[in-house]
Parts: C-alpha cells; structure tokens; sequence
C-alpha cells in the first residue's frame, strides 16, 4: 500500500506532469529578482494611463461578484471581508492593483495556493489519478485582481466575429448553455428519425499523446 505521501506525489505528477520546485537558480526565480530590483530603483507611477482603468470602482463591480463565503486560501479569509472593506483601503488595493499590472509582478503572498483533490463520483476506483479532480484555493485578493483584469478583457474585446454558438469566455454563458444547444439537437433528430453525429474529446487524450511522442 501507498503512503499518502506516495499517493499525493503519483496524483501530483499526472495532474501536473513536468512541474519542479523553484530554487533561487531558476530561470523563473532570477527574473523575478530581476523585476523586484528595476522596481525599487525606478518605481512606477501608479496613475500610469495604462493602468486607467483599475479603479475603486472596477474593483467594486468585480468584488460584488464574489460569493461570501467563498472558500479563502493561505490566508483563510473569504470575499465578505473585502466587501466590508471601507473606501480608504479599496484606494490602497486599487494602488497596489495598478503596481502589479505595471510592473508585471505578483507579490509573494498572492502565489502561495492550497491545491485539494476532490474525489469524482460514480468511479469504481479511486486508486487511479483520473478519479480525483484538483482544486485551487488562492488568496480571494489575488482573484480580485484576475477578476478585474478579465472584466476589462471581456468589455473592451475587439473581437467582434465570435461564433453564436460560442459558450467560453462569454457573459452569462458557460457548459450548463453548451449541453442545452446538443440536447437541443438531439432531439430535434429523434424527433425527425434523423442521424446525430457527437465528437467529444477528453483532455486527457492529448496528455496521453503527449507522453507518447
């Protein structure tokens, strides 16, 4: 039998196949300390134009989005204590929002995640890594950040020839909408005594082939 350290580690590497520790002579790790240093010696102007549009109020429309009592991560807390945040410190988030952007670099609190392997149901085994679906939990304040960068992506989009049947990326649309439109199909084919052709593709195929070449 497994440890659960063995177990953690054969799930870890199938879910994340090629992930490493990060020493201080990483590639990855000497360009941050690169960025770190450029910014203490020239710090950015927070009201930069293109960080315009990082606001209270973007952070606000954002934040209203959040449930409550979302799971938090590190840091344990959840989105209601932002949400009664006071004014004065949504301009002090809203600052270091606007840093971040500009400079292209995370704080190091924000990269710390809770990583939680939810177990599938309806398998006949749970020794295998497919059975288990990983979760992140990161901090709700980076979130808020990648929420307001995603609502200015998707509101200021000069993509303006998306398929109507597009789901991903779209406001109020998702895989719930995508599985109506084939049901709708579907049965539109029964209905007729017709033919319906379903292409599914599982991620994992492309993980496999991966390995493989």
């Amino acid at each position: 039998n497994k440890s659960r350290l063995e177990t953690y580690e054969t799930i870890m590497g199938d879910h994340f196949p090629n992930s490493r520790n990060i020493s201080d002579s990483d590639p990855i790790a000497v360009e941050r300390r690169k960025k770190i240093e450029e910014a203490n010696k020239n710090p950015v102007d927070i009201n930069d134009p293109r960080a315009s549009f990082i606001t209270v109020d973007a952070i606000e429309v954002a934040l209203s989005s959040f449930h409550n009592r979302k799971a938090g991560g590190e840091d344990r807390h959840k989105p209601i204590m932002l949400k009664k945040l006071g004014r004065n410190s949504l301009i002090r988030i809203c600052a270091i929002f606007r840093a971040s952007y500009l400079i292209g670099l995370l704080p190091d609190d924000w990269l710390k995640v809770i990583l939680c392997y939810i177990p599938k149901t309806n398998k006949k085994t749970y020794l295998e890594s497919g059975s288990w679906r990983p979760i992140s939990l990161m901090v709700q304040i980076f979130k808020l950040f990648e929420k307001v960068l995603l609502n200015h992506a998707r509101f200021n989009s000069k993509i303006n020839n998306r398929h109507y049947r597009q789901k991903g990326f779209r406001t109020k649309m998702g895989c719930e909408h995508a599985l109506s439109n084939c049901t709708e199909i579907l049965v539109s084919a029964l209905l007729v005594k017709g033919y319906w052709l379903a292409i599914s593709l599982d991620a994992t195929v492309f993980v496999t082939e991966e390995k493989q070449v």
